[in-house]
């Protein structure tokens, strides 16, 4: 209840205030939202700003991401994780950890493959996140739902 009377005070103070809201969305080629960015009370300038430098670090995210494959997600038994042999850098391991950062499973020795399974089975429902370690010292993680 508290939370609610000061959000409406928060946005009548806004509203009255004279604040500026700038919200804008940005879309993969499939036409998904991949970022939000909502600018409370900022001029033109600032915002242009923020969303030129947010926009550059998620092109990089998006390179790296375009290696691996993994389904299905939502999972039930078992995650498929396909990857792109790259001539710089090859998958080394995989570790799967809890939402609340403890370690769950290793998977070990994948340099020479192309792909896994990873076994959920055994885990609760929740939300897991999957490092992935190559081998030029570089990890991408990647988020699962276990239903």
């Amino acid at each position: 209840m508290k939370q609610t009377i000061l959000t409406i005070l928060l946005i009548t103070v806004l509203s009255q205030s004279g604040a500026q809201t700038k919200t804008k969305f940005n879309y993969d080629a499939a036409g998904n939202q991949i970022l939000r960015y909502v600018c409370i009370n900022c001029n033109d300038r600032v915002a242009k700003d923020t969303i030129t430098t947010s926009s550059s670090i998620t092109d990089v995210k998006k390179n790296q991401q375009s290696k691996i494959s993994y389904y299905p997600n939502p999972v039930q038994q078992e995650l498929n994780i396909n990857w792109i042999k790259d001539n710089n850098a090859s998958v080394t391991s995989i570790e799967i950890f809890s939402m609340t950062g403890q370690s769950l499973g290793h998977y070990s020795d994948l340099e020479n493959e192309l792909s896994t399974t990873v076994e959920f089975g055994d885990y609760p429902q929740g939300f897991y996140n999957l490092t992935i370690y190559f081998s030029d010292g570089n990890k991408e993680t990647l988020k699962v739902v276990k239903n």
